[in-house]
């Protein structure tokens, strides 16, 4: 006759039942936190609800499809200035950055919320050296 393995659950008494109940528990809430936590910082990086292998690339590689000032815009200095003012920025530089919309569009938004050559002039005073052609922060 085969004798019962003692390591079965209606075997074991109630502390240890109590125990493993506990570490399932506590672990399965913190990777439901744990999943949580990738959503809400990785989870529209692309734009779209819910996590995907773009989500992972745009928020650790970024995404190299735009120009410098759009990743600035993006990244960095994305709260420099309200999410219109960013997409007007944006829009401007997909444009090619006409020269005919700096003095009209885009110099108020710069001169009024950032200085966006702090790629050149680390000192915000220096902000009133600000430019067309400074505008792409070229090296």
């Amino acid at each position: 006759m085969k004798e019962p393995s003692w390591l079965n659950l209606p075997s074991l008494s109630l502390s240890v039942k109590a125990l493993f109940t506990g570490y399932i528990l506590v672990t399965g809430l913190g990777l439901m936190m744990a999943g949580a936590q990738i959503m809400l910082t990785h989870g529209m990086a692309d734009g779209e609800f819910g996590l995907s292998v773009d989500d992972i690339v745009y928020s650790y590689y970024g995404n190299r499809e735009g120009s410098k000032l759009e990743s600035k815009l993006n990244g960095s200095m994305k709260d420099k200035a309200t999410p219109e003012e960013n997409l007007t920025l944006i829009k401007w530089a997909r444009e090619g950055a006409p020269q005919e919309q700096w003095e009209p569009m885009i110099k108020p938004i710069v001169d009024a919320k950032m200085c966006l050559v702090s790629c050149k002039y680390p000192n915000p005073a220096q902000c009133h050296k600000v430019r067309y052609h400074a505008e792409h922060c070229q090296d």
